[in-house]
């Protein structure tokens, strides 16, 4: 009556294969290996915005304004004024004046590559024997506008930041795990994303960051998860939960109520 009276129940300890799973809220941001700041290395003006608005996606290759600018326009003279020289120079009987305008040509070309100016616009410049007043910026790769500061007719210079870029079809998400599951974790595990908002099921991202140190006030560790976002499912800025399942193999285990904890010690 009195092992009824306190509900004792008998169950007997079995072996099973258990999963242990970590719980963590993760935030969203992009990758920083996917994100392009475009400057320009001369002083110029803005001649015509192509790309004009926060959040507009562009390609790889994609004009995103021209420029004007008088050192672009003084280095394209000189490199048709090179490219005349060696024409004239390289049916000389004298190989040293053959070779010093082969020389400034190099140069010359050397300056614009520098300056960003594509193969396409020197191939062009050949072919026109024309300095063009106006040159164009193109995007080094494909993605969305994040932030801009370009706008037509503005003077700019190298210092200036026009455009962020970020492609969005792989995205970072940052966690916290305690210091005492630490020993559960290691590169290349798989965790689980809940998007609140969606109603579509869990993703799958791959940890791929471990920091080497604790956060003293929090006593947790930084970690990182590399998810693939070609459904725009996520946007940077956005909360997930995340849930790492780790396996820890068979197991000798008994009901969670069966444990007693006496303070110093957990009986059964």
């Amino acid at each position: 009556s009195r092992l009824q009276s306190i509900g004792v129940t008998y169950e007997p300890a079995r072996s099973q294969m258990l999963d242990k799973i970590i719980r963590t809220v993760g935030r969203v941001e992009a990758d920083e290996r996917l994100i392009a700041h475009i400057h320009v290395k001369f002083e110029g003006w803005i001649d015509k915005l192509l790309v004009n608005y926060t959040g507009e996606k562009v390609s790889k290759g994609q004009s995103l304004f021209t420029v004007y600018s008088p050192e672009l326009m003084a280095t394209q003279q000189e490199y048709l004024i090179a490219l005349d020289g060696k024409k004239l120079l390289g049916k000389n009987n004298n190989p040293k004046a053959a070779e010093g305008a082969l020389n400034a040509l190099q140069a010359a070309k050397q300056r614009l590559l520098l300056w960003d100016v594509s193969e396409s616009e020197i191939q062009r410049l050949v072919k026109t024997g024309r300095a063009t007043k106006t040159i164009s910026i193109y995007s080094p790769i494909a993605g969305t506008v994040i932030s801009k500061a370009a706008y037509s007719g503005m003077r700019i210079d190298p210092n200036v930041e026009l455009y962020t870029i970020a492609d969005l079809s792989s995205l970072w998400i940052l966690g916290d795990v305690y210091e005492y599951e630490f020993s559960y974790i290691h590169l290349g595990q798989t965790s689980s994303v809940i998007v609140e908002s969606s109603s579509e099921g869990p993703l799958s991202a791959k940890l791929d960051f471990i920091s080497p140190t604790v956060d003293p006030q929090t006593r947790t560790i930084k970690v990182r998860f590399q998810v693939d976002n070609k459904n725009n499912q996520l946007k940077p800025g956005m909360y997930v939960n995340l849930e790492l399942k780790i396996p820890l193999g068979k197991r000798l285990v008994v009901p969670r109520d069966a444990i007693l904890l006496t303070g110093e010690r957990k009986v059964i």
